[in-house]
């Protein structure tokens, strides 16, 4: 592991994380040879495919099991998850999305949101 491949990853205005493991099994185009981990086929299958029909088609090609978010270029968010994966979302008082594999994770850090440096709680700012 280092730097290079570890999450987020970033591709061609392209934002997505990860959790589980898979296997690319399509076409060994340039970017899937020189990917290093297998979040980045994840985050190729999106990339190098254009419009919801192509990239879910490339989807198809991987194997494994995955829970993942990517955030388009555009904004837009695609969350995906799959029977074998986990992934919890929540949303703080603000209005900040948490996504995390527990729903522990997802409230822990919602609870420290909420609270000032040393623990006390903050006062309508989470």
């Amino acid at each position: 592991m280092n730097l290079c491949n570890t999450h987020p990853f970033r591709h061609d205005g392209w934002t997505l994380a990860h959790n589980g493991v898979v296997n690319w099994t399509g076409k060994q185009t340039k970017l899937h040879r020189k990917a290093t981990c297998d979040s980045q086929h994840l985050l190729y299958a999106l990339t190098e495919n254009h419009g919801t029909e192509a990239q879910m088609d490339a989807m198809k090609h991987i194997t494994g099991y995955a829970a993942f978010l990517a955030l388009s270029p555009r904004g837009k968010l695609i969350v995906a998850v799959d029977s074998m994966a986990s992934l919890y979302a929540g949303i703080t008082k603000k209005g900040r999305w948490i996504f995390g594999t527990t729903k522990e994770i997802v409230e822990s850090i919602a609870d420290l949101s909420a609270a000032e440096p040393g623990g006390a709680p903050a006062r309508g700012v989470a």
